[in-house]
């Protein structure tokens, strides 16, 4: 027998053929290998609404309409193991290095720290008045908690035995989402609405919390418009998150296509080229995105969040809108599969140290979804099976009508609400917020019409709907819905035509 050796220039996912012979017979198998880049001594840590505690096997989840956070078994069987009050619109959650459970409650300013075994208050941290604390992440070490402050712009480091503040840097308007590097010498800050001419994402030094140069995500004007790919502007960029090997920061957002339109460019928009759900990829090296390498997710909504196998090869990245996971290969970009089941509104992901589980978290439907990816890690899963579905919270706080009103705020998968899935109300409106941009909508006789802030309108409460002022009940985004979002409705068509009521000043709607 001889021995033969071959070495792989760039990281990836082969398939091997190995041959053996005796001269006489010839025998061959075909397996998949996967070559990866070195991986540091700990892996990058990132915000999210969902976290892992390895050292207890236990994973922990917010819930933001009922203030409170679940714990769950997260090894064995999954189930839930209780469910605790915090404060006001928990946002996300970090473990620290001494197992204690590190809680960002947006609407009390403040961070409730959690005994990691039993789920008791060890502390209740108090930050600046109107801060808005948002999203927070333990450095890999676990010594220092990073909380992003939206309200006031800025990034606060807190020494997790002290649970003192060592500083506080300006990173510019409504900061969301962060991530460390696996060294915890920098981090990395989304900022969420983007400027007009391009999305953002700025570097910070973890040590004295000195503000680099922000590294832009650049605005798309060259892509041709089509039913697969949009132009456009990274908008509503979600938290940064470092891939396992330390190689490229992956970067969910929409991007607004706010190139096109009857005054813009003699088009008028269309259901699949407004807004379009991407990833971009940064190099870390460089600190500059990677040229071609923004992922256009195809009939999708919304990218809310990322998480990365052990080995950095693959990357599953949440579909708010669309109520799945996307699975891509993280070296090439391109399509693996996909999870399915994953609960609504999907905003967290995380998975268990040995890549074999994937946990989501389900912000409209309540729940936590366990999935097999040990499939995905051996090279042939392309669906991974749903394990379980965990309910998080024990007692709902929101009307009936209500909740399945807010369900469909964020549905884009739903025909009657958006066709092919691209739009969901969300899309715009996040959190009852506007998107900073400035759409074109002469096509339907508005003209230029920068998006509206929803929260504190009371519905109809100050009068007429728009800028224009053209909805005069809330019922007449069935308008919308049936012409923008290309959906097929809420109401029958028959009900929609019945007199005038197809006119958004006609015949009301309410009711119907």
């Amino acid at each position: 027998a001889t021995e033969a050796a071959h070495t792989y220039a760039e990281p990836g996912h082969y398939q091997v053929v190995v041959t053996v012979s005796d001269g006489a017979r010839e025998e061959r198998t075909t397996f998949s290998h996967t070559v990866h880049r070195a991986l540091p001594e700990a892996p990058p840590t990132t915000s999210s609404t969902i976290a892992y505690d390895a050292r207890r096997g236990r994973g922990w989840a917010v819930n933001p309409h009922s203030d409170t956070v679940t714990a769950l078994a997260a090894s064995g069987h999954p189930s839930v193991l209780f469910e605790v009050p915090v404060g006001r619109h928990p946002r996300t959650l970090a473990v620290a290095g001494d197992g204690s459970v590190w809680v960002a409650c947006q609407d009390d300013d403040r961070v409730v720290v959690l005994d990691g075994e039993r789920g008791t208050v060890r502390a209740n941290l108090v930050l600046p008045r109107g801060s808005q604390p948002f999203a927070i992440a333990a450095d890999p070490a676990g010594t220092t908690l990073y909380v992003t402050l939206f309200a006031t712009g800025e990034v606060a480091a807190i020494d997790a035995r002290t649970r003192e503040v060592r500083w506080r840097a300006a990173v510019g308007p409504k900061p969301r989402g962060l991530a460390v590097t696996p060294d915890g010498r920098r981090l990395f800050v989304s900022r969420f609405v983007s400027p007009a001419e391009r999305g953002e994402v700025r570097s910070v030094r973890a040590a004295d919390g000195t503000v680099e140069e922000p590294i832009a995500l650049a605005a798309d004007t060259t892509t041709v418009d089509a039913e697969d790919r949009g132009r456009g502007v990274p908008n509503y960029v979600g938290a940064p998150v470092i891939s396992s090997d330390a190689a490229e920061l992956w970067v969910p957002s929409k991007q607004d296509n706010v190139f096109r339109g009857l005054a813009r460019d003699g088009r008028p928009l269309e259901h699949d080229k407004t807004t379009r759900a991407v990833t971009s990829r940064v190099e870390l090296a460089s600190g500059h995105e990677v040229t071609g390498g923004r992922i256009d997710f195809n009939d999708r909504a919304m990218p809310s969040a990322v998480a990365f196998t052990p080995l950095g090869d693959y990357a599953f990245v949440a579909m708010q809108g669309s109520s799945t996971v996307e699975i891509r290969d993280a070296y090439t970009g391109a399509a693996v599969g996909a999870v399915d089941k994953v609960g609504k509104a999907p905003q967290g992901l995380v998975l268990s140290p040995d890549g074999s589980r994937l946990f989501v978290q389900g912000f409209m439907s309540r729940t936590v979804t366990v999935h097999d990816t040990a499939g995905v890690l051996a090279g042939g899963e392309l669906a991974p099976p749903r394990v379980a579905s965990l309910a998080t919270v024990a007692a709902e706080r929101l009307a009936p009508e209500v909740l399945r009103g807010k369900q469909l705020f964020y549905e884009a998968r739903d025909p009657r609400i958006s066709r092919d899935g691209y739009i969901s109300c969300a899309g715009c409106h996040a959190d009852g917020d506007d998107d900073g941009r400035v759409w074109d909508f002469t096509d339907r006789g508005e003209g230029f019409r920068n998006t509206t802030m929803l929260r504190g309108r009371a519905g109809m409460g100050h009068g007429p709907v728009h800028w224009s002022a053209n909805f005069d009940e809330i019922q007449d985004f069935e308008n919308d819905i049936r012409n923008a979002f290309g959906g097929a409705g809420l109401m029958s068509d028959a009900d929609f035509h019945a007199g005038t009521r197809a006119q958004s000043l006609g015949d009301p709607k309410a009711g119907v």
